[in-house]
């Protein structure tokens, strides 16, 4: 998202409104960006710290579903939840941060959720209202859009000089 031009908004009256309406609206994304990384990012390094804190639970769990060398899974749930998750909330590397939080997720669901997977055309799908599932659209948006001009990301890759988004 590039800062909005004055020669962008010489438009017709439509073309006005609709300048107006984009620079308003990208003004307000930095803002959406930011909540979105707080809010999903401790969520998200909460419930990993709480796997942290009980480990042999969570390799009990995981051996329950199915997960095979839950061991191993445990190592690397417990690393995306929480490492990767404080790195959305302080938006550092987001994007790369955001990549194995929605292998997590795509994970969560084909091994925990798999019954909300077949149903996920259906018009009262239980595919949404499964806990991944927000925690792996907030990591898809990130990953798409960028960590937002609030984050370190946007110092750190001189993008700051440009007024562009990271």
């Amino acid at each position: 998202m590039e800062k909005c031009s004055y020669e962008e908004c010489q438009l017709n009256w439509y073309g006005k409104i609709n300048c107006w309406f984009k620079c308003i609206g990208e003004g307000l994304g930095n803002f959406l960006l930011l909540a979105i990384r707080l809010f999903w990012g401790i969520n998200l390094a909460v419930h990993g710290w709480q796997k942290i804190q009980n480990p042999q639970a969570t390799i009990d769990s995981f051996r329950g579903i199915g997960i095979p060398y839950p061991e191993i899974g445990y190592y690397l749930s417990t690393g995306a939840e929480f490492f990767c998750a404080i790195l959305l909330v302080i938006g550092l590397f987001s994007r790369i941060a955001a990549i194995p939080i929605i292998i997590n997720m795509i994970v969560a669901y084909v091994m925990a959720h798999s019954d909300s997977i077949k149903d996920l055309w259906l018009e009262t799908s239980p595919f949404f209202t499964q806990g991944p599932f927000l925690y792996l659209y907030a990591a898809l948006i990130i990953f798409c859009f960028g960590p937002g001009k609030f984050s370190l990301d946007y110092f750190f890759t001189g993008y700051h000089r440009y007024c562009k988004m990271p």
